[in-house]
């Protein structure tokens, strides 16, 4: 009865030890398929829960990094308007400044043509918008960046560019239809300082442009590394894993062998009966 007694506990270590080694397998199978070490709250809280706010964090700051991109794409289209605004100011310098010394028809020719010219300041900075946004139209926006996860934010000044936001007349009613080489140089003053302001506004947005786009690198850069570190809280070393894994199919094997010895020795035992 005693060695009956015996075998029936042996075999349930061994069986116990079996559970064991197959949870265990599983176990390992999951983080070999998932690469991670940690693939619940049962696994490690404390890992499990910080690798969550790390990777949380990464999230919301790649988001930012994204809304910045798209404020980038505003502030340049506001440029690239700017630019083409520079030309065209240029090119209306130009015709007013060849009217010098023209007859009255040549300048009436120069002062139609350079209020045509003229009327594509209002054009350019209507069109010089993204997704709604117009940084330099005759009734400007401001931008408001979000430069991080706290909904801080940065803000961009609009300034209107088009025709009466540069101070550009008509050199029809307000330049004498240029009939006078007094009347043009009162036109080239106010293309000049047109000229002047383009330049400087261009500038203004360039430093805009440099401030945010090292928010958006940086945004980049820190939620890369939260999210290395939350993998790192996380991820299995598969080489590791591996060798668990060998080592508990080997473990299995042997408590299967050890399963057989005991049933034989138990058919052996009532064999003598």
């Amino acid at each position: 009865m005693i060695n009956s007694v015996n075998l029936t506990a042996g075999t349930r270590q061994v069986l116990l030890s079996q559970q064991q080694t197959a949870t265990l397998t599983e176990q390992t199978s999951r983080n070999i398929s998932t690469g991670r070490k940690v693939n619940s709250i049962n696994d490690n809280p404390a890992a499990y829960f910080q690798a969550r706010s790390l990777s949380n964090r990464a999230g919301d700051l790649l988001a930012v990094k994204d809304s910045i991109g798209q404020s980038l794409h505003t502030v340049e289209t506001a440029s690239v308007g700017l630019h083409a605004q520079g030309d065209t100011v240029a090119q209306i310098r130009a015709i007013a400044s060849n009217a010098k010394g023209g007859s009255v028809a040549e300048r009436q020719a120069a002062a139609q043509l350079f209020d045509r010219v003229a009327a594509q300041l209002d054009s350019i900075a209507s069109d010089a918008s993204y997704s709604g946004v117009g940084l330099i139209s005759g009734s400007p926006q401001n931008l408001d960046v979000a430069v991080n996860e706290k909904g801080e934010t940065l803000t961009i000044s609009g300034a209107a560019a088009d025709r009466a936001g540069l101070g550009i007349g008509s050199a029809v009613s307000d330049y004498g239809n240029l009939a006078t080489d007094a009347d043009i140089d009162a036109a080239l003053a106010k293309l000049d300082a047109a000229i002047n302001s383009i330049r400087a506004r261009e500038q203004s947005f360039a430093t805009d442009v440099s401030v945010i786009s090292i928010r958006e690198q940086f945004n980049e850069d820190l939620g890369n590394t939260l999210q290395v570190g939350s993998d790192e809280l996380t991820a299995a070393d598969l080489d590791e894993q591996a060798a668990n894994l060998l080592a508990l199919q080997v473990r299995q094997k042997l408590g299967n062998v050890s399963l057989n010895l005991i049933a034989e020795k138990n058919n052996a035992i009532a064999d003598l009966f």
